[in-house]
């Protein structure tokens, strides 16, 4: 399958052998549009040049479907190369792209953007398989994408992020590429003429939503209390919270758990280790947090982890579902919490 990793586009523009096309679709809007920018940038130098970039849309298509080939086998007036960049591409451009036949490798360059395609949807079927074309998926950000996008955006200024705060903006990011850099960005702007960006900083800016809810929600599931973190799990649904953004902050919660179990392990109490907790967990959450270091231990919370990430693919495969697929992993790990702890006893 020709698909490209978002986190390899750098590596993969190095090279400098671009693919004729590539097709940037996947539920994070604001991912597609930051990658599609990306490319365009790359290929025309900038996003608003007549004689470099062709802008068109998915109605185009339908109205007329020659106009692709028009635009992409057309050559420039200054003799380089120009981007044809397609916004809200669908079935007309399938249809379009399909009659393209083989392109030329040093020909124009389609940047198409799309929404979130099932497997099945034609438009990804035709870049999937296609031995030249490249497919970039922009599913949302995992932890290893905000460290890294947190890291570069950081690395570009001239501020010292201590890692308390790291660890602290990581839990206020995720839910969408463009949210996620206007939370960094507002940062950035509050802590203006500082040297160190401190865990303070962060939790006096980035308050946009109610992390007491999630906390809450993250306590019930990994507490086994079932019937709690199934209400708590359907309130965020009806919310406006995705299902795969409700796997992620569960996901997120693992690595404390992990770090918490190890410390238990090298002698600290339960008691201590929550107390010592970077970044600090709020007081409220300390005795529930204790509970969660007598059920898990590392092999459950590693077994925690694959579950989780196999629910994660399976809501990328069958986005229709994918409310239904969150809350079934989740309720999944409140059994298996309810049952070490029902051992316990």
């Amino acid at each position: 399958m020709a698909t490209l990793k978002p986190s390899a586009l750098e590596q993969h523009l190095a090279r400098k052998a671009l693919a004729p096309a590539y097709l940037v679709y996947g539920p994070d809007s604001g991912k597609v549009g930051e990658i599609a920018r990306k490319l365009i940038r790359h290929i025309a130098g900038s996003l608003d040049d007549p004689f470099t970039l062709a802008r068109l849309e998915e109605d185009t298509f339908a109205d007329d479907p020659q106009r692709l080939a028009d635009e992409v086998f057309s050559r420039p007036m200054l003799g380089t190369r120009k981007a044809v960049w397609i916004a809200a591409a669908g079935s007309a451009f399938a249809r379009a792209y399909e009659q393209l036949g083989d392109l030329p490798a040093d020909g124009n360059i389609i940047v198409a953007e799309a929404g979130n395609l099932p497997r099945s949807a034609m438009l990804r079927t035709l870049f999937e398989n296609s031995s030249k074309a490249q497919a970039i998926p922009c599913y949302e950000d995992s932890s290893r994408d905000l460290d890294q996008l947190i890291d570069e955006t950081f690395a570009e200024t001239q501020f010292n992020l201590v890692h308390e705060a790291k660890a602290a903006l990581l839990s206020y990011l995720g839910e969408n590429r463009v949210l996620s850099r206007g939370e960094i960005d507002k940062l950035i702007l509050y802590c203006h003429g500082k040297d160190e960006v401190t865990l303070a900083d962060v939790e006096a800016v980035c308050s946009g939503r109610n992390l007491a809810e999630v906390s809450e929600l993250l306590d019930c599931i990994f507490n086994g209390d079932l019937a709690t973190a199934d209400e708590w799990a359907h309130r965020q649904l009806k919310t406006g919270m995705s299902g795969s953004r409700l796997l992620t902050v569960a996901a997120f919660h693992l690595p404390l758990l992990q770090k918490l179990v190890l410390d238990v392990e090298d002698g600290a109490s339960p008691a201590h280790a929550v107390k010592m907790a970077r970044p600090p967990l709020f007081f409220t959450r300390h005795e529930s947090v204790i509970q969660q270091l007598k059920i898990w231990d590392a092999e459950a919370l590693s077994s925690a982890s694959q579950s989780l990430s196999r629910a994660t693919e399976q809501t990328r495969e069958f986005p229709a579902l994918e409310d239904q697929i969150a809350q079934r992993s989740l309720l999944s790990l409140a059994r298996l919490a309810a049952g070490r702890r029902f051992q316990m006893n």
